[in-house]
C-alpha cells in the first residue's frame, strides 16, 4: 500500500506528532517521515537538514530519537523490514541490529557478504539463547536472595548451639506477649517501631512493594491498618508500664500523614506527653496512594516521657534538631548513604552496598539506619540502661546497643526477619568480644 505523500513540512510535523502519541508501531513511518520531509525544499529556498527540521517543526522530540528512527530506516528497505516481520523482530530488535552492523562494519568484523539481514538473522538467534535478560537477571537475583536467607537460617542455628546465653534477649514471638513478660520499669528506652500499613501493593491501586529478584526484604506481620492500629495502641500500654524513672519511649509514625486521633488520646490516658514529635527526611520522594497527588518523603518520630518525668541531663549535645537527614548523619557520625534502602536516588541497589559488595536480602525495607539508633541512644540513655526493641526487624537499634555498651531485649515476630536481627546482632557480639567467632 502506497503512503500519502505530504506537501509541506507542517504537515509532515502533524503526522510526526500524532504517531509520536501512538503505543507502538509508529517507528520506522516516523523515519521514513523525516526522510521525506528533508527531500522537501525549505521555504526560503536552502537546504532542509535532519537538524534543522526537527529544530524548526518538532523540537520537542530529543535529536536522539530523530537520529535513531532515521537511521533505522535508512538502514532497513522495504524488503528487508518485511523479512523482519516474518521472523517476529520488532523495530527495537531492527535498531539494535542497525546498531551491531554498523559498529561491526567500522571494525571490518562483518563476514563477506553479510547483509544486515544476514545480521539480524544472528542477532535474533543470540537473543533466543539469552531469552530475556532481564528476567534471567531478576531469577538469579531472587536465587541469590534465596540463598542469603538460607545461610542466614545456618547462622542462626550456629547461636543457638554457641552461645545460647543471649537467645533469652533475641526473641522470635509476639510483641505484646513478649513485653508482658517483663517486669514494672525496667527499661530506660522503649523503641516502638510497628507496622504502619502505609506502604501498600499494586492489587489496590497503591504503590508496590519491591518485586521478585529484589535484594531488599519486605517481610512484615499485621499487614493491615486496623491490626497495625491495634498493635501500636498495645505496644505503647506495655511501654508505658515498662518505662523506668527518667525513661523515654520513642514511637515511630508515618510522617506523610496526621497522628492518628486514638495514639494521641491513648499517650494522654496514659500520661505520656510528646515532648517532640521530629521528621526523619530521608530526602528522596517515595511512591504513595496513587490517587494522592502528594508522595512520602518522611517519617515521624514521636518523643515521649511521662508527664511528671524529665529526661536525663546530657548537656548541650550536638545535633540538636527536630529534622534528621544524612546530613547531619554525616556531620555528627560520618555516616555515609548506604544503610537505608529508602535514600537510594534511582533504584534499590544503591542501598545494599556495603564495602562496595551488593548483600542480597541483607537489608530491609523499612529499617532504620544505625546512626539514627546512636542519636537517640546518646541522648535519652546512658552506659548500662536498658533499651527494649519490640519489634526489632533486622536488629539495629539492639546493635548499636550493643555497640556503646546498653542493655538490650530484641523482640521479632516475622521469622525471616528474626535470622537477619539475630545475625546482624551476633556480628556485633563477636566485634565487641562478648562471644567468639568460629
Amino acid at each position: 500500500m502506497t503512503r500519502k505523500k505530504f506537501e509541506s513540512h507542517k504537515e509532515i510535523a502533524a503526522q510526526i506528532t500524532k504517531l509520536v502519541r501512538k503505543v507502538s508501531g509508529w517507528q520506522w513511518e516516523i523515519g521514513d517521515l523525516i526522510i521525506e520531509a528533508i527531500e522537501l525544499p525549505a521555504a526560503d529556498g536552502q537546504v532542509m537538514t535532519q537538524t534543522r527540521f526537527r529544530v524548526e517543526y518538532i523540537s520537542d522530540v530529543h535529536k536522539s530519537y530523530v537520529s535513531r528512527w532515521v537511521n533505522t530506516a535508512k538502514a532497513f528497505s522495504q524488503a528487508d523490514r518485511e523479512y523482519a516481520s516474518s521472523v517476529g523482530a520488532t523495530w527495537q530488535d531492527c535498531e539494535e541490529t542497525r546498531t551491531s552492523y554498523e559498529n561491526c562494519k567500522k571494525r571490518k568484523t562483518l563476514f563477506d557478504g553479510e547483509t544486515i539481514r544476514d545480521h539480524l538473522d544472528g542477532f535474533l538467534s543470540k537473543k533466543d539463547e539469552t531469552f530475556n535478560p532481564r528476567r534471567e537477571t531478576k531469577e538469579r537475583a531472587e536465587a541469590r536472595r534465596v540463598e542469603a536467607i538460607a545461610s542466614r537460617q545456618e547462622v542462626v542455628k550456629q547461636i543457638q548451639a554457641e552461645a545460647p546465653e543471649y537467645l533469652k534477649k533475641v526473641v522470635n514471638g509476639d510483641a505484646i506477649r513478649a513485653m508482658a513478660d517483663e517486669p514494672n520499669k525496667s527499661f530506660n528506652l522503649v523503641w516502638l517501631d510497628p507496622p504502619y500499613a502505609q506502604y501498600y501493593k499494586y492489587t489496590d491501586g497503591r504503590c508496590p512493594m519491591p518485586s521478585k529478584g529484589s535484594p531488599i526484604l519486605t517481610d512484615c506481620d499485621a499487614n493491615n491498618r486496623k491490626d497495625a492500629e491495634v498493635v501500636t495502641l498495645d505496644a505503647m500500654r506495655q511501654g508505658e508500664r515498662l518505662l523506668a524513672e527518667k525513661g523515654s519511649l520513642i514511637l515511630w509514625q508515618a510522617g506523610s500523614e496526621p497522628d492518628r486521633v486514638a495514639v494521641l488520646q491513648l499517650a494522654r490516658d496514659l500520661g505520656l506527653e510528646v515532648i517532640l514529635p521530629l521528621y526523619w527526611d530521608k530526602q528522596q520522594p517515595q511512591p504513595g496512594n496513587f490517587v494522592c497527588p502528594f508522595g512520602y518523603q518522611t517519617e515521624r518520630v514521636l518523643v515521649m516521657a511521662r508527664d511528671w518525668d524529665s529526661f536525663y541531663s546530657n548537656g548541650d549535645m550536638p545535633g540538636r534538631t527536630d529534622i534528621l537527614n544524612y546530613k547531619l548523619a554525616e556531620r555528627l557520625f560520618g555516616e555515609q548513604r548506604i544503610e537505608h534502602p529508602s535514600e537510594a536516588r534511582s533504584s534499590l541497589r544503591a542501598a545494599t552496598k556495603k564495602d562496595g559488595i551488593a548483600s542480597f536480602g541483607n537489608v530491609h525495607l523499612f529499617q532504620k539506619p544505625r546512626w539514627i539508633c546512636r542519636y537517640f541512644l546518646e541522648r535519652l540513655t546512658l552506659p548500662g540502661d536498658r533499651v527494649l526493641d519490640p519489634f526489632g526487624c533486622s536488629g539495629m537499634m539492639c546493635a548499636e546497643a550493643i555497640a556503646h555498651d546498653r542493655d538490650w531485649l530484641y523482640v521479632e515476630s516475622n521469622e525471616t526477619n528474626y535470622n537477619l536481627g539475630l545475625t546482624n546482632i551476633r556480628d556485633e557480639l563477636i566485634k565487641k568480644g562478648l562471644i567468639d567467632q568460629n
